[in-house]
């Protein structure tokens, strides 16, 4: 079932009896899912799931939402409204299992792939996604997010650092040795991206 462009089937292959769901990434222009106008909430086993996506009173531009059952997060992306193509930051909102906001801001001129938390390097693949450079970026991430994290994975661990760069490597290679062709393009492409 989906709801506003959140999948409850997509669940971590890896973590066996785990409930969880994934927001879907959510592009405007493409018209890919509904737009929101203040947030969506869907309830997964005993897991809420909001995700926040609506632009701000402060004319900041959703470009991404993305969120967790099993941990009971939301991440925001957005395009503060004085962004900058040539120079760009994006706004990050990150929403606790309680509801608690905080902000931080990502400069993608001084982003590392090799040492980026969740919510940086999802508002990387945002945008990879909104300038056209891999369109399935959002998508690609959320789902390399979900094979690469067990049944243990909780709010905390959305702000410790990883090699994103080595974990596609490993995901490509496993595409590569299941032989699910589709999926080690799709991930390779992504990972060129992120090299460029």
């Amino acid at each position: 079932m989906g709801l506003y462009g959140i999948d409850s089937s997509v669940r971590n292959p890896y973590a066996a009896g785990q409930t969880g769901a994934y927001g879907r990434t959510q592009n405007k222009e493409s018209g890919w899912a509904k737009s929101l106008s203040e947030k969506s909430t869907e309830k997964t086993g005993d897991a809420h799931l909001t995700l926040h996506w609506f632009d701000s009173e402060d004319g900041d531009k959703a470009v991404g939402a993305w969120g967790d059952a099993v941990a009971g997060t939301s991440v925001s992306v957005y395009q503060p409204k004085d962004f900058n193509s040539s120079t760009p930051v994006y706004k990050v909102k990150i929403w606790d299992s309680e509801g608690n906001v905080t902000e931080k801001m990502v400069d993608i001129s001084e982003f590392d792939p090799a040492s980026a938390d969740d919510t940086e390097m999802y508002a990387y693949a945002c945008h990879l996604s909104s300038t056209g450079k891999c369109p399935s970026a959002q998508q690609d991430f959320m789902m390399a997010h979900a094979m690469s994290h067990d049944e243990s994975y909780a709010e905390e661990d959305l702000l410790d650092k990883k090699d994103w760069l080595q974990i596609l490597a490993d995901i490509i290679k496993t595409r590569y040795e299941i032989g699910d062709r589709e999926g080690y393009f799709r991930y390779r492409n992504f990972l060129d991206a992120m090299k460029k």
